[in-house]
């Protein structure tokens, strides 16, 4: 039954986002570089539940995985080990792994059939099925899970509707959302859940997380701690996310910089251009960290707002890229 259970997780559409090369975070087994955390969690469950967590920190180090996890061991009922982990044969979590538990409600940017790509937003109407989940009995009172994925990916009317669920859930109700740039999150929904950090990983867990995909470990290196870092350099995108990374490491001044890292990011029907983009993003971040300086933290702000523009209205990429080329080398020339 669980393996049949696995082969159909394999077999369904991915969600937004995924790599050729990387498992459905349903679907995955083992997380890597999360112990403490888990530990510190598994407690929190066995003592108050809380009725919303928010799994915050960079993108690829393991927060969506980190939810179907917890969402597995809550499911499945019993004592809640300190890892989350299960038997690889727990009916529940097979559920689960296949999109299929009916206690558990994952909610991701939705698939456009006509446009035959994702939606750039997590919509209102999207969120709407947390009123009939919600309102369904659950027979013998086990728990009800909801995970969203991500709260970065949600717009105004998305997240007013998610405070409204999270006002007043239902007992033995968890909500588990995503967040990859937790200062975006609405104060009022801050104040109703529990935020989690998670730190990049080390080197050694990305090494152990891609072997256990079955990726060479030795592209560990120069991942910043994540993952799914790891895993573009390591697709068929890699040569650019080297060339991109190994400008992005030194001075940005220089706008003759600035066209070649668009030019590497829309190469090729600009297949590298999400990941390039994710290494500027980082980049930024790093530098405002760096200076310490408000407007660092603001240049970063207002880059991740220009990016979910230039996704939702189909903007100019290379004049964003610039953009962001530009406020990188403000920050370098601040430092």
């Amino acid at each position: 039954m669980a393996r049949a259970v696995r082969a159909k997780a394999e077999a369904v559409a991915p969600e937004p986002n995924l790599l050729g090369n990387q498992t459905l975070p349903r679907a995955a087994t083992a997380l890597f570089g999360h112990d403490a955390v888990m530990a510190d969690l598994a407690a929190r469950f066995a003592a108050a539940p809380p009725q919303g967590l928010i799994l915050a920190g960079p993108r690829g180090i393991g927060k969506a995985t980190l939810a179907y996890r917890i969402a597995k061991a809550l499911v499945a009922g019993g004592p809640i080990a300190s890892d989350f982990s299960l038997p690889p044969d727990n009916r529940d979590a097979g559920l689960v792994a296949s999109g299929a538990h009916p206690r558990v409600l994952a909610l991701t940017r939705p698939w456009d059939p006509d446009k035959k790509r994702f939606k750039t937003e997590l919509t209102v109407d999207t969120v709407r099925a947390i009123v009939p989940f919600l309102g369904a009995t659950t027979p013998g009172g086990g728990w009800r899970v909801v995970i969203l994925d991500a709260l970065d990916d949600m717009n105004a009317n998305a997240a007013n509707a998610i405070l409204k669920a999270l006002e007043e859930p239902p007992a033995r109700t968890v909500f588990l959302m995503v967040a990859h740039a937790p200062g975006r999150i609405l104060p009022t929904i801050r104040s109703r859940a529990a935020l989690v950090a998670l730190k990049p990983l080390q080197g050694a867990d990305i090494a152990a997380a891609l072997t256990h995909l079955g990726v060479d470990g030795a592209f560990a290196d120069g991942s910043d701690g994540s993952v799914r870092a790891a895993l573009v350099a390591a697709g068929a995108e890699g040569d650019a996310v080297r060339a991109a990374r190994q400008l992005l490491e030194g001075a940005m001044g220089a706008p003759a910089t600035w066209h070649r890292l668009a030019a590497i990011a829309l190469d090729k029907k600009g297949a590298a251009y999400e990941a390039v983009v994710d290494l500027a993003m980082d980049a930024l971040a790093a530098r405002a960290r760096h200076t310490g300086s408000g407007e660092g933290a603001r240049a970063y702000l207002d880059a991740l707002g220009e990016r979910r523009r230039v996704e939702i209205f189909n903007l100019d990429k290379r004049a964003f890229l610039l953009g962001l080329c530009e406020a990188l080398a403000e920050l370098d020339a601040a430092a």
